[in-house]
């Protein structure tokens, strides 16, 4: 009986915890934002498999490819807050591209590298006052890698697509303009493999 009891005490915790009407209702909402950033890429093994293809390809005896690691771009995203401290989050992130230029004996290949990814996160935020609040933020990243680069002097190409789940993590400082409407500027990290790409944006959010 008492193992029954204890039981039953620790599903009624998890629900608890499950279900947003277990914390106060006047601070569960949904939420939808955007934001707008930079991105520093770091895909070293992004370039190395280039330099594979174009060596193992036969197209080049050796390859030496670098890169522009910085861009600007977008984030959208939707959420659940289910208390003042709570909730979770899901968006779109398109980070925008790394310009990639490729040397081999007597030919140079330019072209980018395009990265883009949906993800989920757990958020937990604290309250500082005044209408400001930090937050932190991990959860799994679906991305996808698109790279095509062309000769300046023939018609050959080099594409590579990868895609693969991973994960990210982040941390913001957020602040109330009004009950309905925030802001927030976040620092964001998101694997790709073994490359990753940190996101610093910032963005407004409508609470409904």
């Amino acid at each position: 009986m008492r193992v029954r009891t204890r039981f039953a005490s620790l599903l009624g915790s998890l629900a608890l915890i499950a279900c947003p009407t277990a914390f106060a209702a006047e601070d569960a909402h949904w939420y939808v934002g955007a934001s707008f950033g930079g991105s520093q890429f770091d895909l070293d093994d992004q370039a190395r498999q280039i330099d594979s293809d174009l060596v193992l390809g036969g197209a080049a005896s050796s390859s030496t490819t670098t890169r522009k690691d910085s861009d600007s771009g977008l984030k959208a995203y939707a959420g659940y807050s289910w208390s003042k401290n709570f909730g979770v989050e899901f968006g779109f992130v398109s980070p925008g591209e790394a310009s990639l230029q490729t040397q081999v004996p007597g030919e140079l290949f330019i072209g980018a590298v395009d990265v883009s990814g949906w993800f989920g996160a757990f958020v937990a935020t604290l309250p500082l006052g005044n209408g400001f609040s930090v937050h932190a933020k991990a959860g799994p990243f679906a991305w996808k890698i698109d790279a095509d680069l062309h000769s300046t002097m023939t018609t050959t190409s080099v594409v590579n697509k990868n895609d693969g789940f991973d994960f990210m993590a982040g941390a913001g400082l957020g602040y109330e303009i009004n009950e309905d409407v925030g802001a927030r500027f976040e620092f964001e990290r998101f694997q790709v493999g073994d490359d990753s790409f940190d996101y610093i944006s910032a963005g407004v959010l409508f609470r409904f």
